[in-house]
């Protein structure tokens, strides 16, 4: 079969039919000719990427997961600063800056040359309004960022003071990294940011053309501060079928995808021709979470005794044959300078056993189910996502493996927006939720800002922006407000260490293994890829001319 006749029926599987007829098709035709000509490619007029899911209008607002949508997004909305691929922070939009005052004030200068998609200057009021606009929208996690601020000084368009309500020595870390940088023009007089359907960001890539259910383009700035882009243009094609991906990927008609491949194919792209695999350390946990306002689960014994019922390394063996590391107890992985050392968890079906018998659920039914005290058997759901096959395979042998403790779970599988809708619906913590257990997982950022125990489990939601859970303690509080006073990076990292032991006995979900980011690329199309261990290669660094690469 010609190339050209593999391209028509690969896009129209992963029904791209319109992209086809909008130009994708041809530019895929033009750009497999000048692969069958260059065996190497560290630039590229134009590259096809797939991408995993339809994240809407990619804005900060209105963008839908972790990823590929928060990536994806990245490219078209800066930061103040950026978090390197090895995880360091450097700054990006920042030409200098000073902390003072136990880190209650950031004296910020921004560089030189920045401005919007539109042409018009980004400036100092423009950074101010972004901290402030967050504060009106209810549907924004940023929002939390900007509640940290008692107030901005704008002293001219390049330099500006940030002032905290308290001291914050993980500012920069978790909150200049995050916060996107949105233009005023564009949203001073929007109540509601998801209205806004024009991404106009000052990032290296600008959204030119998005089709519902179809696919995104993004045309780089040519003039950007930090350099030319290597890419001029990226194609995202929205695709969802694996099979159609990896066939891509391997023909060529796919430099890659914002979704990382399976263990289970990686021979598949091994054996193939020109094919990398980006292998980088994963930071996003895969994770069981209970709710924990619902009884059983609001007993921290009920949760040990399924943890301990839980055998992680088979699962890892099982599910990801090798490619991923075992969770902790304190969620944070082990190898952050942050981490308590050597907390980890059980596997032990006795003591479950004898946990459970403690707590009353002696009797059981003729399948060998424990019954409550009313006698109604102890059957629950595990809510995950259909299209995640990883964690389906996983909820069914979590699944399996608590029969054996009598323990009845239904693995129950949904549309992603229908368990968002369940365990975090609105994208906002005091909603509530409507689940028993739910298969769970956090991008990497998460888990790489510091203190981000606070985040998942601080009864204050705006605090706990993240419990998607419901878990609630006082003396767990109490630690999360020495947390936020320490004024030292020691003093924080003690405080967060004494946080992650109190968590690891309380077990308000479990981290069940953060998963090694694996990536198969084309490298006959592009080989300028960037493994990060933060995000897919859908990152600036990927496209970063050589010689700004930090």
């Amino acid at each position: 079969m010609k190339r050209t006749s593999k391209i028509a029926a690969l896009f129209m599987a992963a029904a791209l039919t319109a992209a086809i007829a909008t130009g994708c098709g041809q530019q895929q035709n033009e750009q497999s000719s000048a692969n069958s000509q260059s065996v190497s490619a560290s630039t590229a007029d134009s590259l096809t990427i797939a991408i995993d899911a339809d994240e809407n209008t990619l804005t900060p607002f209105t963008y839908v997961h972790g990823s590929p949508g928060f990536d994806a997004m990245s490219l078209i909305y800066d930061t103040l600063f950026v978090r390197a691929p090895d995880n360091t922070i450097i700054p990006w939009m920042v030409k200098d800056y000073s902390v003072e005052n136990d880190s209650k004030v950031y004296n910020i200068t921004l560089e030189d040359g920045l401005k919007w998609h539109d042409g018009q200057p980004l400036t100092a009021e423009d950074v101010k309004f972004s901290f402030e606009y967050v504060l009106t929208q209810s549907r924004t996690r940023f929002s939390a960022i900007g509640k940290k601020v008692e107030s901005i000084d704008v002293k001219n368009d390049k330099e500006l003071t940030i002032t905290l309500k308290e001291t914050d020595v993980n500012f920069v870390n978790n909150s200049l990294t995050d916060i996107r940088i949105i233009p005023k023009h564009i949203y001073e007089n929007q109540a509601d940011a998801t209205t806004v359907t024009s991404s106009i960001g000052s990032g290296m890539y600008k959204l030119i053309e998005y089709k519902s259910g179809e696919y995104y383009k993004l045309e780089a700035m040519e003039d950007y501060f930090k350099g030319s882009p290597k890419v001029k243009n990226l194609n995202l094609p929205i695709m969802t079928d694996n099979s159609s991906i990896q066939q891509g990927i391997i023909s060529g008609q796919l430099a890659g995808s914002t979704e990382p491949i399976s263990a289970a194919v990686i021979n598949t792209f091994e054996n193939a021709s020109n094919i990398d695999i980006l292998n980088a350390d994963g930071y996003a946990p895969t994770m069981l979470y209970f709710n924990c306002e619902r009884e059983p689960f609001n007993n921290a014994q009920f949760r040990q005794a399924i943890s301990l019922g839980i055998d992680m390394d088979t699962i890892i063996q099982q599910v990801e044959l090798g490619y991923a590391a075992k969770g902790t107890p304190n969620f944070i992985r082990e190898d952050l300078e942050e981490a308590e050392k050597g907390l980890s968890y059980e596997y032990n079906v006795d003591k479950a056993n004898q946990i459970l018998d403690e707590l009353g659920y002696t009797q059981k039914n003729s399948e060998g189910i424990r019954l409550d005290a009313n006698g109604a058997p102890l059957h629950f759901s595990l809510l995950t996502y259909s299209d995640s096959t990883n964690r389906v395979r996983t909820a069914e042998l979590i699944s399996s493996q608590l029969k054996e403790i009598g323990i009845d779970v239904e693995v129950t599988s949904m549309e992603a927006t229908a368990v968002d809708d369940k365990v975090w619906p609105e994208f906002d913590v005091s909603k509530g939720r409507d689940f028993d257990m739910a298969m769970w997982g956090w991008s990497a950022p998460v888990m790489l800002n510091g203190g981000s125990l606070a985040t998942l489990c601080s009864s204050d939601y705006a605090i706990g922006n993240n419990n998607i859970g419901g878990y609630k303690n006082d003396e767990f509080d109490k630690l999360v407000s020495e947390y936020q006073s320490a004024t030292t990076i020691e003093e924080v990292n003690t405080a967060s260490r004494e946080m992650q032991k109190f968590i690891a006995n309380e077990y308000p979900f479990i981290t069940l293994y953060y998963e090694d980011n694996l990536y198969a690329c084309n490298s006959s199309v592009y080989n300028g890829w960037v493994a990060s261990k933060s995000s897919s290669t859908l990152n600036v660094f990927s496209f970063l001319p050589e010689e700004v690469q930090k």
